[in-house]
């Protein structure tokens, strides 16, 4: 079994520049992956192993959803009687895992190497991670399997898992593109990364959650629980120290039906304004967008893929044509997006079916 960690001095290296933390905290992250690669066994490979096949077969997707899948695995409720490990080195292997995952989502695209998924019936391409089908999914290497299985995710810990889902969601539409994960690269290079985040927090933590008879916000819970057995999957969060069943509204009716998801991939983020019509309807309120637009455009023509606009990013990024995009005229547009913008929590499914309308 493999221990070789891909793109390890790479990897380290992002780290530090991307200022996540400095040279002794880069290796210590890379020790925790080493650390955490024994403990899964992906038909026959370990983790390390995996990632390297996948990479060789030049689908950088898949490596993003198999950590995405095995931190998820880390969650599980008995994760450390099943590791034989303390809370904080579980704890240690999700952070370092979660930042080797953004890490590939942001070196694959600047290697111009990933193939990004489309959606053929939407004018608006957008970056999805789910591309292992179900009976694909990693396992522990344990012979403590039971059918019946919790994952427990703390607030803080959903906060992170949350906003990657959110900055690798670029959109490029006709006339206005919104290329997020573009916008955070350059607000970090302006000393402005403290403002992103919080931009992007305030936005979750207003998040709508259903119960059976109220809502809460996303800041109100201190903890969500997969509870996933034989005769059910059923999803909670907790407020107050209370358990409470949660639901997500339909999209053909007017309806709550309770969560049944095995994995938190299975819940998703939803716009309740879509982000098309909010930047169509704005797009006179929104000139550095319309000129990160124009320039994507000029790098990438008027009809590419997503992955020619996903590579354009990274030229603009390094280009000088980036110096003319006005950092406080754009935290601006940022803002009324954030006052337009108001997030749900729904199935993914449902939630597929409610873009395809």
């Amino acid at each position: 079994m493999t221990t070789k960690i891909l793109f390890k001095d790479e990897f380290k290296e992002w780290l530090i520049i991307s200022k996540i933390c400095k040279q002794t905290s880069a290796d210590s992250y890379a020790s925790y992956i080493s650390g955490v690669n024994g403990q899964f066994d992906i038909d026959g490979l370990s983790m390390c192993e995996r990632i390297e096949k996948y990479h060789y077969e030049g689908d950088p997707f898949k490596i993003n959803q198999l950590i995405i899948d095995l931190v998820g695995e880390l969650y599980r409720e008995d994760i450390c009687e099943i590791t034989g490990r303390p809370q904080r080195t579980i704890n240690n292997w999700r952070s370092a895992l979660l930042q080797y995952t953004e890490f590939f989502f942001y070196y694959t695209v600047d290697a111009e190497s990933v193939n990004w998924e489309t959606k053929p019936d939407e004018e608006v391409v957008e970056i999805t991670m789910n591309v292992i089908p179900e009976n694909a999914l990693p396992y522990l290497d344990t012979k403590k399997k039971s059918r019946t299985r919790k994952y427990k995710y703390p607030s803080k810990d959903l906060m992170k898992n949350f906003k990657f889902r959110i900055i690798t969601q670029d959109r490029f539409y006709g006339e206005i593109f919104f290329p997020i994960s573009y916008i955070k690269r350059l607000m970090f290079q302006n000393n402005d990364g403290e403002y992103f985040n919080k931009w992007l927090e305030n936005q979750l933590d207003d998040m709508i959650i259903f119960c059976l008879n109220e809502t809460h916000k996303f800041s109100d819970i201190s903890e969500l629980t997969i509870h996933v057995s034989k005769e059910s999957k059923e999803v909670y969060i907790t407020v107050n120290k209370e358990q409470k069943l949660i639901y997500f509204p339909s999209s053909n009716e007017n309806k709550l039906i309770p969560f049944e998801s095995k994995s938190l991939k299975n819940i998703a983020i939803d716009h309740v304004i879509s982000m098309k019509s909010i930047l169509n309807d704005n797009v006179m309120f929104l000139p550095q967008l319309k000129l990160i637009t124009f320039h994507l455009k000029a790098i990438a023509g008027n009809k590419a893929t997503a992955k020619e606009y996903k590579s354009a990013g990274s030229v603009l990024f390094n280009s000088e044509a980036s110096k003319e995009i006005n950092i406080e005229f754009l935290k601006t547009e940022l803002e009324l997006i954030k006052t337009l913008t108001k997030f749900q929590l729904m199935d993914k499914i449902e939630n597929i079916k409610k873009g395809a309308k």
